[in-house]
Parts: structure tokens; C-alpha cells; sequence
């Protein structure tokens, strides 16, 4: 099994509350949850900050935007997820 944990208030700009994600079985966590994650879906790919709580083979999915972002795509690399677009 698995288990689904969506930080809170991630989905107050499309004005979608906490308990909607809470009914459908999802877990409410905070950002530092992500450090104990296999997959990582998100709207934007991650910041150097961010991926410094990332685990070396965490798969993520985001909108990467790799071409001419030289230095995101090396931090991902040095981060050593795994990045989908």
C-alpha cells in the first residue's frame, strides 16, 4: 500500500480546502514531509533549498521546465532524484 500526504494548504489557490484532500483519503502534512517520501508530484519543479530535504532517489513529477535552466537541472542531478516532466 501507500500512503498520500498533501501539504496543508496546497490546494488553496485552485480553492480546494484541506478537509476535500482529508475526505478522499489523503494525509495532511506539512513541508517537511517530504523528506520521507518516494514520489513527489508538484505544479513547479523543486528549488535548491527544497531539494536539500529530498532523499537520493526520490522519483518527482513537475512541470521541470529543463531547457535553458542549466543550473535547476544540475541541482537535480546533484540531488540525485529522479525528475519527470
Amino acid at each position: 500500500g501507500f500512503e498520500v500526504i498533501v501539504e496543508s494548504g496546497a490546494g488553496t489557490a485552485s480553492r480546494i480546502p484541506d478537509e476535500e484532500f482529508a475526505k478522499a483519503g489523503a494525509v495532511i502534512g506539512k513541508a517537511g514531509d517530504v523528506a520521507k517520501a518516494d514520489v513527489v508530484l508538484k505544479v513547479r519543479r523543486p528549488d535548491e533549498t527544497e531539494l536539500k530535504a529530498y532523499r537520493p532517489g526520490t522519483a518527482v513529477i513537475a512541470i521541470m521546465d529543463p531547457y535553458g535552466n542549466d543550473a535547476a537541472v544540475d541541482a537535480l542531478a546533484r540531488a540525485g532524484v529522479t525528475a519527470f516532466s
